[in-house]
């Protein structure tokens, strides 16, 4: 066989075989990123009202006077975060405003579990109190006034 025949079978055979390793390991990054999807937006979150209504009565049953209980924030908000690419749910954060009140901040939360902090993200709760609704629902206090009393 001629030398020059057998260099460039040699040199067929290498590149094959770096394309097949190329390809092994392009599939195996694919099977690793895929492995790193933790949320997907459609986790159960769904709880009875008997049990949403034990886990609020114990946390308000333990609130001193004046602690923030609840916060409401409008659709809007939640539409604009969950709205971006790649946001399948939100995340809500305990904080402090600056005026030193009790809040909330929210933000969308993309498939590894990561904040998706170069888009809208969400503050300026209304909080409870004294922004509460009216008796009959999660809330144990109602409002008289500027006055949250507890029932």
């Amino acid at each position: 066989m001629n030398p020059n025949r057998k260099i460039v079978i040699r040199l067929i055979s290498s590149v094959f075989l770096m394309l097949l390793i190329v390809a092994f390991l392009l599939l195996s990054y694919e099977r690793t990123q895929a492995e790193k999807i933790l949320y997907t937006g459609r986790e159960h979150h769904v709880i009875s009202l008997d049990k949403a209504r034990r886990l609020t009565e114990t946390y308000q049953n333990a609130a001193k006077p004046g602690d923030v209980i609840a916060g409401y924030l409008g659709r809007s908000i939640f539409q604009k975060i969950l709205g971006q690419e790649d946001c399948v749910g939100i995340r809500i954060y305990n904080a402090v405003s600056e005026a030193g009140n009790p809040t909330f901040v929210i933000v969308g939360v993309d498939t590894s579990g990561n904040d998706i902090l170069g888009g809208p993200v969400g503050d300026e709760i209304l909080p409870c109190p004294p922004y509460c609704p009216r008796p009959g629902g999660l809330t144990l206090i109602s409002i008289q006034g500027d006055i949250a009393m507890k029932k």
